[in-house]
């Protein structure tokens, strides 16, 4: 279990793995600052969140988790995202049935660009020090982002987060708005069998809260504090 809470509460949302907890937040004001402030958070900037083991363990907010405000144009590219499967592929060239062959053909094209510097006339520098991840970064490599449905990008950017990021805790915001409840279930159950946590921030309690057992804080309009914990 992981500890999610904010200074300003009094008390605390269980993050529990393998399971969805709500934060409903009725007052825009607060929704909009605490949104705002997840992002800092996640950015490495000052911010008031934490996230705590039970052994009062502090996490590093950035590192531990991942929250998604726009469901529209959220992506599997992100520079994080990318930067990790950069390193991911280099070191997979680095392994003994592609490293002769790789480092053969980046040499080739070092000299190709070394012969075209030499041709333009000025005397120009090539970096000798270059190393197996430039290569990719040189051909932009992406993930593919094709999906027929939402669902289907959703549990493909957390997969690729699990792997490459080794996030444990996703925060979605206003993701009832965009998801049927049939598609909800679909998205939790995939998710449940991943060793990680799901915290959905909402304006209001959704209607499948009542088919399954959340942990919830619900911060009503004059900041009073309830809870529900399974």
């Amino acid at each position: 279990m992981i500890i999610f809470k904010h200074n300003e509460w009094k008390n605390q949302l269980n993050l529990i793995s393998n399971k969805f907890s709500i934060l409903c937040v009725e007052n825009k004001q607060k929704l909009y600052k605490y949104t705002t402030e997840l992002l800092y958070a996640c950015d490495g900037e000052e911010h008031d969140w934490s996230l705590t083991t039970e052994g009062f363990k502090q996490l590093n907010f950035e590192k531990t988790c991942v929250v998604v405000t726009d469901l529209i144009s959220f992506t599997l590219n992100s520079k994080r995202l990318v930067g990790a499967l950069y390193k991911k592929c280099a070191a997979e060239a680095s392994a003994i049935e592609y490293e002769y062959k790789f480092k053969e053909n980046i040499s080739n094209l070092y000299f190709l660009c070394k012969e075209i510097s030499e041709d333009i006339g000025y005397d120009c520098i090539l970096d000798e020090n270059y190393e197996l991840v430039d290569a990719f970064k040189l051909f932009k490599l992406e993930v593919k982002e094709k999906y027929s449905t939402l669902v289907e990008k959703l549990i493909a950017f957390v997969n690729i987060n699990i792997e490459l990021l080794k996030t444990k805790v996703f925060v979605f915001i206003f993701l009832c708005k965009y998801l049927s409840n049939e598609q909800l279930k679909q998205f939790m159950q995939h998710c449940q069998v991943q060793d990680v946590a799901v915290c959905l921030l909402e304006e209001n309690i959704p209607s499948i809260a009542r088919e399954y057992d959340f942990n919830i804080l619900r911060i009503d309009d004059d900041l009073c504090e309830f809870t529900h914990l399974s």
